[in-house]
């Protein structure tokens, strides 16, 4: 996100830069379904990310910082509205014991 705001992407339309953006959150949105479907952890995890990646990149766009270009900040709203629907039902404890991912977060949290 940061190079983001270094790079001189004029050359390209906005539109385009969000549309790509787009269809691989959409891509990877669809090959992480699969994976939880499947009860595999590594749909949790990029779930997860994906998520927190959205709420990160429009949370700038809503602010006025360098994000992607292109979101539109209404729809950014409702992406950060949806994205923190999933990470929180996500994080419920019967959730993560499925996809075992209780022993870490619990190891996570004695450490701090």
């Amino acid at each position: 996100l940061l190079l983001l705001a270094y790079e001189n992407l004029s050359f390209l339309p906005t539109t385009a830069v969000y549309d790509l953006y787009t269809f691989i959150f959409g891509l990877l949105a669809l090959v992480f379904a699969v994976f939880i479907w499947g009860g595999k952890k590594v749909g949790w995890i990029g779930t997860v990310a994906v998520s927190l990646f959205v709420i990160v990149a429009d949370s700038l766009t809503v602010l006025d910082l360098p994000s992607i270009p292109g979101i539109p900040k209404f729809p950014a709203i409702a992406e950060i509205a949806y994205s923190l629907l999933i990470v929180f039902y996500l994080l419920q404890d019967n959730i993560r014991e499925k996809y075992l991912v209780q022993a870490k977060i619990e190891n996570w949290k004695k450490i701090n």
